[in-house]
């Protein structure tokens, strides 16, 4: 399939393009404007996000963080408006109503502890490309533009980074990059499950906006599907379980397909402890919550105040709606630890798994390939989905799949590995 350009053309002009729209602004309030690349219109629109129920009881500092409840979000649309063929300004900020509407859309989910878009632009234009059709690119709860710009900050973390490494250097991948991730979730590591609530939340508004036929771009009965990376595998397949879970009037996503790239397994199988992205003393908070959650959820134990746990309560059970749903705790333990509800997950995962492809690399640390086959291996030992494992390029790893390469054959190498991969999901997104 042709890509029109490589990976390195486009991840070079459009990370140089969009650099110049402060996604951090500090009046959300303001319009960005459409602006045009080539064949792709790329507009933003904004969201008003509603909190969810805090797992560990009480109000947490976290609800006044203003860039988390307001924010834009890209979404990339196939075709030009203008005569133009290079990244320019559009006009207005794309809420005009074609005459025909788009039968189907990607939504685009990325991974843990990202600070910017840059990586994934590329991947968005690629599958906009391949699939005809638009791609909505979603921030996870306090990532990207929905965090505050201080926790992106060198000489604000520095500090925070070298007091959490220690004289002893007992926390070895202590680092400014995953410094206020790792103090966050090390003093309240609920806040991973609540942060996930919270998108999952945002991603189903989205959707039902569109199946209520309010959605200027999208026809009511369109087909979503997902293109998700890292930990937003994860939260695609909780979206997937938790709407098989529905009675079949009500459910939003019952033809999605989910490709999953670089993520999907049981977060047991996980190893997030990287410079990038959590350090080994958050890493290991985080794991004790994890056991002391499935445990409360499942079997209903009381969860004293230790130091290696924070106490857990299961919140009231309340009305079943995208902004708090009383299944979605169960469906998220289910996807801590094999141990822990098989049946269940079982149950679910063979509802969704024809619509689900894996893909992994050789190279990938964080979520290996072999984490996936146990993920999805029913009790008899036949695996529930199709996985494929490609071989990683030159330099890559699962924090940068496709590095720009530092010579010409590199970068040769890694604009293949992209265009193969992203063809190979494309196919599997287009499938009737």
């Amino acid at each position: 399939m042709n890509l029109q350009e490589t990976y390195t053309e486009t991840a070079q002009n459009l990370s140089w393009g969009l650099s110049k729209i402060d996604l951090y602004q500090k009046d959300r309030e303001k319009e960005i404007p459409e602006i045009q690349y080539k064949d792709i219109r790329i507009l933003f629109r904004k969201m008003y996000s509603l909190p969810v129920t805090y797992f560990g009881g009480g109000v947490d500092s976290d609800a006044a963080i203003d860039e988390n409840l307001c924010f834009h979000y890209p979404v990339f649309i196939p075709g030009r408006t203008g005569s133009g063929s290079g990244l320019g300004s559009g006009s207005g900020s794309g809420g005009r109503r074609p005459s025909k509407r788009f039968t189907r859309a990607t939504i685009l989910l990325h991974g843990l502890n990202e600070r910017r878009w840059d990586k994934y632009l590329p991947w968005a234009a690629a599958l906009c490309r391949l699939t005809n059709s638009p791609v909505i690119m979603m921030p996870v709860a306090y990532h990207l533009n929905r965090a505050p710009g201080i926790w992106s900050d060198i000489r604000t973390m520095m500090p925070i980074s070298k007091k959490r490494k220690g004289d002893d250097s007992t926390n070895p991948t202590a680092s400014f990059v995953n410094a206020a991730l790792s103090q966050r979730l090390e003093d309240r590591p609920d806040r991973f499950l609540t942060g996930g609530m919270q998108t999952i939340s945002d991603v189903e508004r989205v959707i039902r906006l569109i199946r209520s036929d309010k959605d200027s771009l999208l026809a009511p009965d369109a087909e979503i599907h997902f293109f998700s990376y890292s930990i937003g595998c994860t939260l695609t397949e909780a979206l997937l379980m938790i709407d098989a879970e529905r009675e079949e009037e009500q459910q939003i996503l019952s033809g999605s397909r989910a490709c999953l790239f670089c993520g999907g397994s049981l977060l047991e199988y996980a190893n997030p402890v990287s410079r990038a992205i959590l350090d080994d003393r958050a890493a290991w908070r985080l794991n004790q919550f994890f056991d002391a959650f499935v445990k409360t959820e499942f079997y209903s134990q009381d969860v004293t105040d230790r130091e290696d746990c924070n106490p857990v309560r299961k919140p009231q059970k309340q009305q079943d709606t995208p902004e708090n749903n009383a299944t979605l705790p169960k469906i998220f333990a289910s996807l801590l630890r094999h141990s822990f509800a098989s049946d269940y997950r079982q149950s679910l995962f063979q509802k969704i798994s024809s619509r689900i492809l894996g893909i992994t690399l050789d190279i990938d640390s964080v979520f290996p390939g072999r984490g996936l086959h146990e993920t999805w291996t029913d009790p008899e030992g036949k695996e529930l989905i199709s996985i494929t494992e490609f071989t990683g390029p030159p330099q890559s790893s699962h924090v940068v799949p496709f590095p720009i390469g530092t010579d010409a054959e590199e970068q040769r190498e890694s604009d293949h590995a992209f265009s193969q991969i992203f063809a190979h999901a494309a196919d599997f997104l287009r499938v009737m």
